[in-house]
């Protein structure tokens, strides 16, 4: 898979990476100090994964999803749905039947961005390779993280590819539910459209996965053992369906300012990867779901919280009633 089609669309996991040495720390002070946080208890380092390896700690991770982050959205009698996906790790046969029969009976199936868009803006070539931008310490403390091979791979790329390298590295790359969607849809040749276009989203992640925030996630992420820990947990909240806080929480904002973010840098890269999209999306949903028999797919960051698409959704008279399998 071309590392861009991975990059769109993992905020979350970015932030996964992040916080990986935060462990079960308490949240930090209203006012935390550029300290890091306290060294927590891991498991012993494990071996660099391979694909099977990932599956076993996935499965184990998440059996199945319990708690899919799917709804029902209803206006002047009609019926449309909106599903949030993670989009690594979690498999279309791990999910309800709900949402598979919903899907295949839905007219109109709406990605982020529209499956077959060819509008790549493309990331951009850098100007010197990774390990002379990161300097000796931080980047055999990568190499050390994601393996030689790997290091090697990515040191003539740019941060965004190095990013993605390190915060899949427990992921299942062969589980990718959004993908899986576009085939099942396009297959029983049901109608697709996007949201926005991938070159939107190369510009965006190309301004936001830079070097700075490659050299904060280094920092941040002390071996494999806290970064498997974090990846797993994060996938079972998703699967169970019980994050309710969207965007950058406690121990991450602590993270990111120590590798030097104000918390007005946090907040902007929030609001620029979250809430703006939603306001953006909003017309567009206000014109589509009334047509019933609709269902919107978007990652599920996107869905929840004060500012979430159902929020505003409900805001605007829809109503909306999540579904429980």
């Amino acid at each position: 898979m071309h590392p861009e089609t991975v990059i769109r669309g993992l905020w979350g996991l970015v932030v996964v990476a992040l916080i990986a040495c935060g462990g079960n720390a308490a949240p930090p002070s209203p006012r935390p100090t550029l300290q890091a946080p306290p060294a927590t208890t891991v498991e012993p380092e494990p071996e660099l994964p391979d694909i099977a390896a990932t599956a076993q700690l996935v499965d184990t991770a998440c059996p199945r999803v319990t708690g899919p982050y799917f709804y029902r959205v209803e206006k002047a009698g009609k019926v449309s749905h909106l599903l949030g996906t993670r989009h690594m790790s979690v498999s279309l046969d791990k999910m309800p039947k709900v949402v598979r029969d919903r899907l295949l009976a839905a007219r109109l199936v709406v990605f982020e961005t529209a499956p077959g868009d060819d509008s790549d803006a493309g990331l951009p070539e850098p100007d010197r390779r990774l390990s002379e931008a990161l300097g000796d310490t931080l980047w055999k403390k990568y190499a050390a993280l994601v393996g030689e091979d790997t290091a090697a791979m990515v040191d003539a790329a740019g941060p965004a590819t190095a990013l993605v390298a390190l915060m899949v590295l427990f992921e299942h790359k062969a589980a990718l539910l959004d993908v899986e969607i576009e085939r099942l849809v396009t297959d029983a040749n049901i109608e697709t459209a996007g949201l926005e276009t991938s070159a939107f989203q190369d510009r965006l992640l190309s301004e936001l996965l830079d070097l700075r925030m490659l050299r904060t996630a280094i920092k941040g992420t002390p071996n494999r053992a806290t970064l498997r820990k974090a990846s797993m947990e994060d996938l079972a909240e998703y699967c169970a369906g019980t994050d309710t806080d969207p965007g950058t929480d406690a121990s991450a904002r602590a993270q990111l300012q120590v590798g030097g973010y104000s918390d007005a840098e946090i907040d902007t890269m929030d609001r620029k990867l979250l809430d703006d999209r939603n306001q953006a999306w909003l017309p567009q949903l206000e014109t589509l779901l009334p047509r019933g028999d609709v269902v919107i797919v978007v990652g599920a960051d996107h869905l929840i919280g004060k500012r979430g698409l159902v929020a505003l959704l409900g805001a605007k008279g829809f109503r909306i009633t999540r579904v429980r399998p």
